[in-house]
């Protein structure tokens, strides 16, 4: 391609020039820039133009100046021909330049190698932003070049053209469309910003009302003084506002005042942005010129488009030839001076001011080695440049300070809730959190003192210390509770301190607070969580913690009310709840002291503090157990006696508990009322074995010796396997396998339960994940209420194909007594597919209301209770309520342990749906 520039002066020479152009056989793109505002003279050129060249293509625009081969002039016509050979030129107007119209005019002109767009907008009456955004909307990838027409500072009509028509408004565009042309668009615009960072704070599209809460002409009136002010907008042209977009340094010159009091600026503005005066930076502008010449001569260019702001031609003068000429060293170069100049940045098309914009072009992919070699072209250097490096420098060192102090600012207002008072305590200061906290606004606090806020709870001897110290030139620190404008309470953590003037006198107070109401809530919660909800005593996650935190030995009492299930059959649930309550304050009233617990349904502890383990503690816990027996518990017009079994253990905080436990499931077992297990020897021995078991238990899960096994599940009434339970199994190194009732427990103990249960989670899902059967994993109380061990499950579920055909099995015989934290588990694990299975069903707590409160699928029958079905009338009986409740309920049944053909048959006249047991299937690694 090549690029050949005529500057109008008679149409005699025009015509010779056109005529150069006729026998180009490529596609001719002519740029019309006219610094002649007058359509009487234009219109006359565009058809001479039009009517020798029919097939041309030409856009212009009015200029506020112009450029030709790398020079500036005023009140030329330019024409600027473009002759390709590999592109194809497309023009187009539209009527308007808006956002709609920029949305439409990327809909309708754009095609697959549109390589970029020459737009030229009127310049006074259009939104060229808005249609700038609107065709980015559709696509952000074209680079579009081009401004905003002008009129030389005279502000009163812009015109812009296609072919032979003048338009007073609209858009006009040229499209590119190439296979090989090469587009680089750069821009320069090194205005030094000055001062502090301000924030619009009203402001609608091009006009802004008000920065930082002030009017925009008290502002200006403060910053650049009354005189400049009564001659805008030429005498604050060269102040613009600065602000930083998607990386680009974006300035906005003020061109008029609205009728409102608004200035208007020539581009878009939107309330919360941050802007900064600036100033023309000669020296960094001519410095950085040859930085503009080496980014462009670094690509392939055969012609360079210039687009540069009236404001940067006002403001350098003769200067900007300096910049334009090196430019021009590269290649040929056109161009005008804009009232508001096109950019494509990284995320699409922006509107600047006061920049040079250039669009570099190429349909060769060759870069002319010889002029990526620095220019020696010379500026000329003046007393302007000098005090421009004198305002550039001071101004750098105030950024500095200000930045330090914005960022202690900052901080201090993101994490604190501030206020200053004067000297009498009178509220000069606050800041957004204080607003926030308060609920009142700052016309609400200023002039007013802090009682404002103060809650009636606080003691007003807080705030007689409080002034004491700060008058004193003290800083003064506590936590206290505030009252919010709406009454809501809240605590902060405050630091007051004096400032001092530089006599050393206090003339005001600064506070720094921070909110702690969540922490204190949750301290709050935490206390909570530490204390059982049914009879106020500790619970069980409080007495492990104060285990934890012991360092001595200590003595132990576990207590457990003997059939406590009974109680609870018989009387009911609600009776049996205020037995617990009775029987946690007999504790209270026996044993005198706050180390009480209730660890579970009906177990408790006490423990001993640092009381030696002699005879005489001996004889106090045995009195202790004697008193609870005795005691004739008054419910609800009952007397109810309780027998009590207990273990107790003396030794180091760590062990204590497990040793207790061990004791107190002695006691039970033996039925005696109270065992001490450092009286026994048996017990010492089984203590010792359970170490041996933890050893095997934990080697065995380094060693991957923990494996599922699968036990089938039949249908009654095709007697054929449609599901498995899986069963953990414990190999040993001699490969003998052991069941649950070896190690389970054990597992417990040692903590390492939880590591079993997502060892088979993983497991069984690895085996059921390509098979279509149903499949059952076993989920105790402690495994829904563990969220480690329910997080792994819904992660399981969230990645696996047979999430849909698992069954969680509730293992019935814990009890279950945490009903939300289960109902919440059922209703996670649904919407996968799951199902539920209680498990166990018909003993231990057994209980039909809380299955009305739970949605399972199905009801899992004790294997104690089948075996004898066809033999003990009661098991019999049982069995049958358990079948009557679950078919009313739409609940499937499962019999466990059917063993023989008697027992089947009477299942399958009972009506139970699912058999499992030896029967049909033995437990196995592998699925038969």
């Amino acid at each position: 391609m090549r690029l050949i520039n005529h500057r109008y002066d008679t149409v005699e020479d025009l015509q010779i020039f056109l005529d150069h152009i006729l026998s180009h056989r490529g596609s001719v793109f002519i740029q019309l820039f006219s610094g002649v505002i007058d359509r009487k003279q234009i219109e006359p050129i565009l058809q001479l133009i039009t009517s020798k060249l029919p097939h041309a293509l030409l856009i212009g625009a009015t200029t506020a100046g112009e450029v030709i081969d790398g020079m500036m002039t005023t009140g030329q016509i330019i024409i600027s021909a473009s002759l390709f050979d590999s592109t194809v030129v497309k023009t187009f107007y539209f009527p308007r330049s808006d956002y709609d119209h920029g949305v439409r005019a990327a809909q309708e002109i754009l095609t697959p190698d549109t390589k970029a767009c020459i737009v030229l907008s009127e310049g006074l009456k259009s939104d060229s932003e808005s249609f700038l955004n609107g065709f980015t909307s559709v696509r952000n990838d074209i680079v579009i070049a081009g401004g905003n027409a002008g009129d030389d500072l005279t502000f009163s009509r812009t015109y812009i053209c296609k072919e032979g028509t003048l338009y007073e408004d609209g858009v006009v565009i040229a499209v590119l469309q190439s296979e090989v042309l090469e587009v680089h668009p750069t821009y320069s615009l090194n205005w030094t910003m000055i001062g502090k960072s301000m924030t619009i704070t009203r402001a609608l599209k091009n006009i802004i009302y008000e920065i930082d809460g002030r009017s925009v002409k008290e502002l200006y009136t403060h910053y650049l003084g009354e005189e400049t002010i009564a001659k805008i907008p030429a005498s604050a042209i060269e102040f613009p506002l600065i602000k930083v977009e998607d990386g680009v340094h974006i300035a906005r010159s003020m061109i008029a005042q609205s009728e409102d009091g608004g200035f208007v600026y020539a581009g878009h503005f939107h309330d919360g942005e941050e802007v900064r005066f600036a100033i023309g930076n000669i020296e960094e502008i001519l410095d950085q010129a040859n930085s503009l010449r080496q980014d462009i001569a670094s690509t392939p260019v055969e012609a360079t488009y210039i687009y540069s702001c009236s404001v940067r031609k006002l403001f350098l003068k003769d200067q900007l030839n300096y910049e334009f000429g090196l430019i021009n060293e590269i290649a040929p170069t056109a161009g005008m001076f804009t009232y508001g100049e096109f950019f494509h940045s990284p995320s699409g098309n922006q509107l600047l001011n006061i920049t040079t914009t250039t669009l570099s072009l190429s349909e060769s992919k060759e870069i002319n080695q010889n002029k990526l070699q620095e220019s020696t072209h010379q500026h000329n250097h003046t007393m302007l440049k000098s005090l421009t490096h004198l305002v550039n420098t001071t101004q750098g060192e105030l950024d500095d300070s200000i930045k330090i102090l914005d960022q202690y600012k900052m901080v201090l207002d993101e994490s604190s809730i501030v206020s200053k008072t004067d000297a009498s305590g009178i509220i000069t200061y606050v800041n957004d959190a204080f607003c926030k906290n308060s609920g009142y606004s700052r016309e609400e606090l200023i002039g007013k003192n802090h009682n404002l806020v103060r809650h009636p709870d606080t003691p007003k001897e807080l705030f007689k210390e409080l002034w004491s110290t700060i008058k004193e030139g003290h800083v003064w620190k506590e936590t206290f509770k505030n009252l919010s404008k709406s009454g809501q309470e809240y605590y902060v953590k405050s630091v007051i301190a004096p400032i001092f003037d530089d006599r050393g006198n206090v003339v005001e107070f600064i506070a720094s607070r921070v909110d702690v109401s969540e922490l204190v809530a949750k301290d709050m919660i935490i206390r909570r969580q530490l204390i059982d909800n049914l009879s106020g005593l500790k619970n069980r996650t409080a007495l492990l913690g104060d285990l934890e935190n012991g360092k001595e030995e200590t003595t132990l009492v576990l207590l457990n009310i003997d059939r406590f299930s009974t109680i609870n059959d018989y009387f009911g649930y609600s009776i049996g709840d205020q037995l617990l309550k009775a029987f946690a304050r007999r504790l209270e009233e026996t044993v005198e002291h706050d180390y009480l617990y209730r660890i579970s349904g009906d177990e408790f502890a006490i423990i001993c503090g640092k009381r030696e383990f002699d005879e005489l503690l001996r004889g106090h816990l045995i009195e202790h157990i004697n008193k609870l027996e005795n005691y004739k518990y008054q419910i609800a017009g009952h007397d109810i006696s309780i027998s009590v079994s207990a273990g107790i253990a003396h030794a180091t905080y760590t062990d204590v508990y497990n040793l207790a436990h061990m004791a107190l499931k002695e006691a039970k077992e033996k039925r005696s009322k109270l065992i001490f297990f450092n009286d026994n020897t048996a017990l010492a021995e089984k203590a010792r074995n359970n170490i041996w078991m933890f050893d095997k238990i934990k080697s065995a899960i380094e060693e991957d010796r923990i494996v599922p096994y699968f036990q089938g599940i039949i249908d009654n009434q095709t007697r054929k396997i449609v599901k498995y339970e899986s069963l953990i199994r414990l190999i040993e190194p001699d490969g003998k396998v052991l069941t649950p009732f070896w190690f389970l427990e054990h597992a417990k103990k040692a903590k390492l339960y939880d590591k079993l249960t997502r060892i088979m989670i993983a497991k069984t899902f690895a085996m059921f994940e390509n098979l279509e059967f149903e499949f059952s994993l076993n989920l105790t109380m402690s495994d829904i209420v563990s969220e480690e061990t329910r997080l792994y499950v819904y992660q399981m579920l969230e990645s696996s194909k047979a999430a849909s055909r698992v069954v969680f099995e509730i293992v019935e015989s814990e009890g279950i007594v945490n009903y939300e934290e289960v109902i919440e588990f059922i209703k996670t694990v649904k919407p996968f597919g799951c199902k539920i299975a209680i498990d166990d069903f018909g003993t231990g707590y057994s209980n039909f209301s809380y299955l009305s409160k739970l949605d399972v699928d199905y009801i899992k029958i004790d294997g104690s209770l089948i075996k004898n079905v066809n033999r003990d009338s009661d098991h019999l009986f049982t069995v049958q309520s358990i079948l009557f409740f679950a078919q009313k309920k739409g609940i499937k049944t499962i019999a466990e342990f059917v063993e023989d053909d008697p027992i089947f048959n009477t299942l399958l006249e009972l009506g139970v749906d699912y058999s499992q047991g030896y029967l049909f299937s033995i437990p196995s690694p592998d699925i038969l």
